[in-house]
């Protein structure tokens, strides 16, 4: 095992440790010496009371005069006995006393032995006294081995008390220096782990326990070093992400009212300037039509449009966001008056527009009609300057009659259609409310509207007065001519082109259709080819007739020439 004699608090314990096993290995020597030596003393004790016993026996012998052979048995047998190494042996190492003593027991046996073989009387005058020397030897071993015990006794408790006294100071300083603050070291990374304000640890002081409390107090200190620099951070992100909310509203307030249709740009560009004040906090900000130059105080942003400028002054530098800021703020003035300019032009556009679309339609619809009107009129002269008859007379006033009331229908038409309002524009809610006019009127022809679910409603403002037009005067048509019961207004998409069709069970074009062709079918075939596409007229064989309009949804084409229209598909429209 390797041992980091550096690190006390290790060290000491394995000091500790190896002195506790000494002193634990020295008490089991002594404990083993100690039963060694009272094993030999015991049988000591108990062959020397076995002399005494003998000393008995062979007076007895001589007692009974028992013949010399036995007599020396016993003799020899206690010379044995006393000279045996378990009692010799042992006596050896005896103190002075017992072995002055022994050695008087030897020398009295010697002459008890001599009196035994050659002087029985004598024996057993002397066995009393060499019995007493026995037992006083006896007596001697007993006490020397008793002070054994003592001694070894004495000695395992001196022992008994160091290791105590060793193993309690070791158990103290493990407390002290490693338990105790192990401890606390647990109770801070706990309290840690729990996500509550880490706190440093008491104890710093020696050894391995004292160097890793250093460590964590020192990385206590890191981590409230960087939950601090978190919190700031946090707050710093917060305040921007605060002011951004706060820059964001004001852009997108700003940018809303400047999409109105007509914003106040002088009076935004004002409060622009105060809210933009209010957001820097100590900068100010200000419009001016001036050339403003930059310096360090100061930074001017030019509106292009207009050649005003957006000017921030202020003692510190801008930050970056508050530059894009300004710089987001003057494009968006800048976008808003090219806006307000390119409104303008639309509008412009749209007005000629409107007015070429007027005037296209007071010539196709009003100037023909009056053109047609004025040829009757002359043709109505010139036959009364010839002196015609009253009935041919009668014939073109009754044309004239017939044509002003077409022409003043048109006209009111034409009103409707440039009086309409906002809720009435596209060409669906147009035929819609003129299908619902027919039958208001109570005529005895009922119009039907069938309308495709897909049916766009992306039709350019030209196909979709064209298309109404068309509908309007084949609705009229039928009307005044077909002697319908029924007539059905069908707007369907064919994907690859649409189709409007006008049909009727009434009596059909026949004559009407070439009457017509001269004025009223003229003006629907140059409305369908301005929308470039194709108009048919039929009379149906089940009786009735059918107006066919197809064309291509695509942007307004007027005034361009007309493109080749898809081909219709002949049949019969259901009613």
């Amino acid at each position: 095992m390797k041992i980091r004699l550096r690190q006390p608090l290790a060290l000491f314990s394995f000091l500790a440790l190896i002195l506790l096993t000494g002193l634990s290995v020295v008490s089991s020597v002594l404990e083993v010496r100690l039963t060694n030596r009272l094993a030999g003393d015991a049988a000591a004790i108990n062959l020397s009371g076995t002399l005494r016993m003998q000393s008995y026996q062979l007076a007895y012998a001589i007692e009974k005069k028992t013949p010399l052979f036995e007599r020396q048995s016993l003799v020899r047998d206690f010379e044995t006995r006393l000279n045996a190494p378990t009692l010799a042996g042992q006596i050896a190492t005896a103190p002075s006393a017992l072995q002055s003593q022994f050695d008087l027991v030897q020398h009295r046996f010697q002459i008890m032995k001599a009196a035994a073989l050659n002087d029985p009387p004598a024996y057993l005058r002397a066995v009393d006294g060499f019995v007493d020397e026995l037992d006083e030897l006896v007596g001697l071993l007993e006490r020397w081995s008793a002070d054994k015990v003592s001694r070894v006794r004495r000695i395992q408790l001196r022992v008994s008390l160091f290791s105590f006294l060793c193993a309690s100071t070791l158990a103290w300083f493990l407390v002290k220096f490693a338990i105790l603050p192990l401890q606390n070291l647990l109770h801070a990374v706990k309290q840690m782990g729990s996500h509550n304000q880490p706190i440093a640890v008491s104890f710093t002081g020696f050894g391995e326990v004292g160097e890793l409390s250093r460590a964590f107090n020192k990385m206590v200190q890191e981590l409230a070093a960087v939950h601090l620099s978190q919190e700031t951070t946090i707050r710093h992100q917060t305040e921007a992400l605060t002011r951004n909310n706060r820059v964001l509203e004001f852009l997108f307030s700003l940018s809303q009212t400047l999409n109105a249709e007509q914003p106040p740009i002088q009076a935004l560009k004002e409060k622009a300037a105060d809210d933009l004040q209010s957001l820097f906090a100590e900068k100010s900000v200000y419009w001016t039509v001036r050339k403003v130059l930059d310096n360090t105080n100061r930074v001017a942003y030019e509106c292009v449009f207009d050649g005003s400028h957006l000017v921030c002054t202020g003692l510190d530098p801008l930050e970056p966001w508050q530059h894009q800021t300004l710089i987001t703020v003057v494009e968006l003035f800048n976008n808003a008056l090219n806006r307000l300019d390119a409104h303008k032009i639309d509008n412009r556009i749209a007005l000629l527009n409107e007015r070429s679309s007027m005037a296209r339609e007071l010539h196709d619809s009003l100037a023909q009609s009056l053109s047609y009107l004025k040829i009757q009129v002359a043709r109505w002269l010139a036959l009364r300057e010839r002196g015609a008859e009253m009935t041919s007379l009668d014939a073109i006033a009754i044309e004239l009659r017939d044509g002003l009331s077409t022409t003043y229908r048109k006209l009111r038409e034409l009103l409707v259609t440039f009086r309409s309002t906002s809720g009435e524009l596209g060409l669906v809610p147009s035929i819609t409310a003129a299908v619902a006019e027919v039958n208001r009127l109570g005529h005895r022809t009922s119009v039907h509207l069938h309308i495709d679910d897909n049916w766009p409603e992306d039709l350019s403002p030209s196909q979709e007065i064209h298309c109404l037009h068309i509908v309007r005067e084949a609705m009229s048509n039928t009307l005044k001519h077909a002697q319908a019961n029924n007539a059905v207004v069908s707007l369907q998409n064919r994907l690859t082109f649409l189709e409007i069709s006008i049909t009727d069970d009434g009596v059909g074009f026949g004559d009407t259709l070439a009457e017509m062709g001269q004025f009223g079918l003229q003006i629907m075939t140059e409305r369908a080819l301005r929308i470039g596409g194709r108009i048919e007229y039929q009379t149906l064989q089940a009786g009735g007739a059918s107006v066919l309009l197809c064309f291509n949804a695509q942007p307004d084409n007027q005034g361009s020439l007309p493109i080749e229209p898809y081909p219709i598909e002949h049949g019969e429209p259901p009613l």
